[in-house]
This record gives C-alpha cells, structure tokens and sequence, in this order.
C-alpha cells in the first residue's frame, strides 16, 4: 500500500514521535547496579547524544547499546527482507555512537558503551568491573559465583542487623526470651 504522505511530511510525522528508549536493558541494567552497589548514577541527562546513564562525579556516561539496533559484531543479524535499508540505518546508528562519543570527550567525558548481551549472567562481572574502573570506585569482591557473592552480603547485612539488635523475619513473631533460647 502506498503511503498517502509525501516522503517531508512523513518525516516531520516520524520526527516528533519520542523513543522511549531501550527500557527492558536499561532496567537489567539498574538492576546490576543496586545488586553490586554501585552508586552516584543518574538517568535522563541532557547531555549530547542522551546517555542512559550518567556519574557526574566521574563524568561517565554510560550507553546501553541494543545488539541489533546498534550492530554488535558478536550477536547483529542483518534483515533479509530490505536488507539496504537496515545495513544503512545501522551503519548510520554506529556512525551517531563513534561522533556521540568525540562530542562526549572533547567536554571532557568519558564513555562507556555496554552492549546488550553483556548483561547476561555470563557478562555480568565483566561489565561491574569495567563500570567499577572508569567510575573510580572500589572493586567489587572477586572469586566465586554470582550467587555466593549475593550470599555474602545477605550475610553481610543480617549480621549487621544482628549487631544493631534487628531481628530476623522468621524470629519477629516469636517473644525475645524463645529466640535467646535458640541461640544458646
């Protein structure tokens, strides 16, 4: 079916539709973030090219590039059906990332760019380390499994808790004087 649009005003149509960008990434992504502790980002910068994420204090921004839209060389697939048109969208994206990034570091920014699939479990430590090197921070603790390391500090803050005088859920029904008893 032929648009009844001349290809301006489709344009100017297209134009003013807002991305919402890419959310479900973004939101693995924070959810990396607080899992590992990592603090001092922000979102919605209004910096040039719009970075997902940024740390002021270490003038970091931070992209999170979708595996299609942005043509990993590890996962990218090429569309068979209007195969130019998508070579060229995405060579045209890639172009916008490489001249976001010179914009970003003659303001005296750094980048980070961090494809889709490094957010898989697999990818995971290796993007927290990356993160934890260009921000400055500490290194999160090394060795082990993901889920050992969440272990410790669920260890961590029950033992805190402990400390404060907190008790645990599984003890919050029960008097004081039964809990001093299981403990002894």
């Amino acid at each position: 079916m032929a648009d009844i649009l001349s290809r301006r005003r489709r344009s100017a149509l297209m134009a003013k539709i807002k991305g919402k960008g890419n959310a479900a990434t973004e939101l693995k992504l924070i959810a990396l973030f607080r899992r590992h502790g990592i603090t001092g980002w922000r979102r919605g910068s209004r910096l040039p090219g719009r970075p997902d994420f940024v740390f002021p204090a270490a003038r970091l921004a931070v992209f999170v590039d979708g595996c299609f839209w942005h043509g990993c060389p590890r996962h990218a697939t090429w569309p068979k059906q209007n195969a130019a048109f998508w070579r060229a969208k995405i060579l045209r994206n890639r172009a916008r990332d490489r001249e976001v990034g010179r914009e970003l570091r003659a303001l005296g920014w750094s980048v980070l760019r961090i494809w889709q699939h490094a957010l898989a479990k697999r990818g995971e430590a290796r993007t927290v380390a990356r993160v934890w090197d260009k921000t400055g921070g500490r290194k999160p603790e090394t060795g082990g499994s993901e889920k050992l390391q969440r272990g410790k500090v669920g260890k961590m803050k029950r033992e805190a808790g402990k400390a404060k005088g907190g008790r645990r859920k599984a003890e919050l029904g029960k008097p004081e004087c039964q809990n001093r008893k299981a403990e002894s």
